[in-house]
């Protein structure tokens, strides 16, 4: 979300102000996530609790209300002493996981954005992912560390580093064999089991790619630097 302005006419804030709206054309990111045991109807009106973070290190939870003739925000809690984001917050056990580039990952409160718990990576954090039970980092662009939530701790699981360097963190695979998807600007693939961190299959793209691998249904599509679209089937319908 990128705010260049804020129409009085058509966004309302109350509660906790955000000064750092301020200058216009700072980037903002609107996350996907919605909270389903914080939406609620009320008095005619839809609420939906997101999550609205700087890269700067702003978290903000915030109120969708909306009516036939205009939507509301309603900002009802905001952390601005976090450190720089290394990727938006995503949703992680019914909290806020929030991940900083010096390698400090933090889970917060859904409601109140209170740290519940928080861990320091070896160096730092270029990607972050999760499944229902793990998280997934990409810490100095070459290793996958995994983290679990224990007793409301992140404890550390397995831990797997990779040849070459610049990796990044493409995308998880749910419904094939359960693997987290990485990636490299050479174009190098490798799927890694979600419980070992073992290689499930790797490919080679013809280019550099020019964006994140991506899965649709049975296929991770691959697009290079030079304009190509690649279909590559994945490991179950091989």
């Amino acid at each position: 979300l990128e705010i260049r302005d804020v129409d009085r006419d058509e966004i309302s804030i109350h509660g906790v102000r955000i000064p750092a709206i301020q200058p216009p054309g700072q980037l903002w990111h609107w996350s996907p996530l919605v909270l389903a045991a914080n939406r609620g109807v009320g008095h005619g009106r839809v609420f939906d609790s997101v999550v609205v973070s700087h890269p700067s290190g702003i978290v903000c939870r915030a109120e969708l209300r909306r009516t036939e003739e205009i939507t509301h925000l309603f900002v009802t809690e905001c952390r601005k002493d976090l450190p720089p984001l290394a990727a938006p917050p995503i949703e992680f056990h019914g909290h806020i996981l929030c991940v900083g580039s010096d390698g400090r990952c933090m889970l917060l409160d859904s409601t109140t954005l209170r740290t519940i718990t928080d861990w320091q990576a070896s160096g730092s954090i270029g990607g972050v992912a999760s499944d229902s039970a793990t998280i997934f980092l990409m810490v100095d662009r070459s290793t996958v560390q995994a983290l679990e939530s224990r007793d409301g701790k992140l404890v550390p699981g397995w831990q797997r580093k990779l040849d070459g360097g610049d990796w990044q963190i493409a995308c998880v695979a749910r419904d094939r064999s359960p693997s987290l998807v990485a990636f490299n600007a050479s174009g190098e693939i490798a799927a890694l089991d979600w419980n070992s961190g073992q290689t499930v299959w790797s490919y080679k793209a013809p280019a550099p790619l020019g964006l994140p691998p991506q899965w649709v249904e049975d296929e991770l599509v691959l697009t290079t630097i030079d304009g190509g679209v690649f279909f590559v089937p994945g490991p179950a319908t091989r």
